[in-house]
């Protein structure tokens, strides 16, 4: 069943990503949203793919050669990129001046994403919490992906990693963005995460009596808004280009 804040939310697709030289080289831009697969970039996916969920207005922030490509003009909005990730949401955010209650954030560089997962992670959304964030399992990423790697954190209620897309509360994204800024900066450490959760969850997490509703709990009282983890999400929300390997996987999949 569709959800409401999904149908009637806007959307705001960050394409700034940019890649090395030599993986540019070799995938024909250096912009991750540019890269094609069966004749299709993936900024085209994402925006058909939201198109099929969602009602609202859609904008595309980043720099001028994604902006200017036929792609970019499948979107209702095209705004500059920002210095970064939460920058850019924020620049959205702004250019669609009074936006819906709920605003879904898209990543552009999920080369399977399909309208299916995200109506599946979206359909569990509690439209009352400020974020929702979609949770994947390494076992069933693995699964559909073997071989592949992704940064996951393994808990004490098993390895996790979340995927590229969040349904946030719009007006509650100014509030939290200089926090947002200090999460997004460690990202991709799984120290550098824990640190900035404090020392005890170091201790807990060293143990491996961590769990998911630790971090979750830590990071509301961060963020100072109630946020919603929905398990069990689909692999392809977890699959994103970052790696010259990736890319070369995703174009065995789609047989290139």
């Amino acid at each position: 069943m569709a959800n409401p804040a999904l149908l009637d939310s806007d959307v705001i697709l960050p394409a700034g990503g940019k890649i090395g030289e030599a993986f540019a080289a070799q995938a024909g831009t250096r912009i991750k949203a540019l890269i094609q697969f069966e004749q299709e970039t993936m900024l085209e996916r994402t925006i058909r793919c939201v198109r099929a969920v969602s009602q609202g207005r859609v904008v595309v922030i980043g720099d001028e050669e994604a902006l200017s490509h036929p792609a970019a003009a499948l979107a209702d909005i095209r705004v500059p990129e920002g210095i970064s990730g939460p920058e850019n949401m924020m620049h959205g955010l702004q250019a669609l001046g009074n936006p819906t209650e709920h605003v879904l954030v898209v990543t552009t560089d999920q080369p399977f994403l399909t309208p299916e997962s995200l109506q599946r992670w979206a359909a569990q959304a509690d439209a009352s919490v400020d974020i929702c964030v979609p949770l994947i399992r390494q076992t069933d990423f693995l699964a559909k992906y073997p071989g592949m790697p992704a940064t996951f954190f393994d808990i004490k209620d098993g390895a996790w990693t979340a995927g590229g897309a969040f349904l946030l509360r719009s007006e509650t994204l100014p509030r939290i963005k200089p926090d947002i800024d200090r999460l997004f900066e460690q990202r991709k450490s799984k120290l550098g995460m824990v640190r900035l959760l404090g020392a005890g969850f170091v201790v807990k997490w060293l143990s491996k009596r961590l769990t998911t509703t630790d971090v979750k709990g830590k990071v509301e009282s961060l963020l100072n808004c109630k946020g919603q983890l929905v398990y069990e999400c689909d692999p392809e929300l977890a699959f994103d280009i970052d790696k010259q390997e990736e890319f070369e996987y995703a174009r065995r999949v789609f047989g290139a």
